[in-house]
């Protein structure tokens, strides 16, 4: 498959695309860092994986993909847009315009799929920053991808954005805010080990 997500780890030779394969990739080859996928937890990934498909990716789809669209080059907007419409049917002028009741309709379809999350997330009662309690893992990564895409396709600064931070107590704002002080730190590892720190 010739997309991103991708990687070529130069210790092994070996290349890897598709998330899921890369994390799976990653756990296995390096088992003294800490695990993307937690020791038994397969089968769980797998299915959030699948849940999250159905319950949330295609209202991000048709919000994010006219946003992705028009920012791309002309050589590449006639494929994109065909690809797209294929897998998800109808004209991608159709699915969210600016300012139209579908984009409301759209927006809400979003909140109530994340709102269904929000509910597995503290399907106990109690309140639980990631999937698995504390610790991030795999499927936080992969529902913060979704939304960071929307964040960066739609802008952060527009209204539509600051909306759904507020959706569900700020869960999902919190959620990027981790995601973000994780990179930072990462980065900053990165730094140091470059410069001999």
């Amino acid at each position: 498959m010739y997309t991103l997500p991708a990687i070529h780890d130069p210790s092994t030779g070996v290349s890897v695309a598709d998330s899921t394969k890369i994390a799976r990739y990653l756990d296995a080859t390096y088992p003294d860092a800490p695990r993307i996928i937690p020791e038994g937890t397969e089968a769980f990934h797998e299915a959030f994986e699948v849940a999250l498909a159905s319950t949330l990716a295609p209202h991000v789809f048709y919000l994010l993909f006219p946003a992705v669209y028009g920012r791309l080059n002309e050589a590449s907007k006639p494929h994109f847009k065909a690809a797209r419409e294929c897998v998800l049917g109808g004209k991608m002028e159709d699915w969210s315009p600016l300012g139209s009741k579908t984009r409301e309709q759209q927006w809400a379809k979003l909140e109530a799929g994340l709102g269904r999350i929000e509910r597995w997330l503290t399907a106990d009662g109690k309140e639980r920053a990631f999937s698995m309690g504390n610790k991030l893992s795999f499927a936080d990564f992969v529902l913060a991808a979704r939304l960071m895409g929307l964040e960066r396709t739609i802008g952060e600064e527009g209204e539509e954005w600051k909306r759904l931070q507020q959706w569900h107590g700020g869960r999902w704002a919190r959620l990027l805010e981790s995601m973000k002080l994780m990179q930072g730190d990462s980065e900053k590892n990165c730094t140091e080990t470059e410069g001999g720190e």
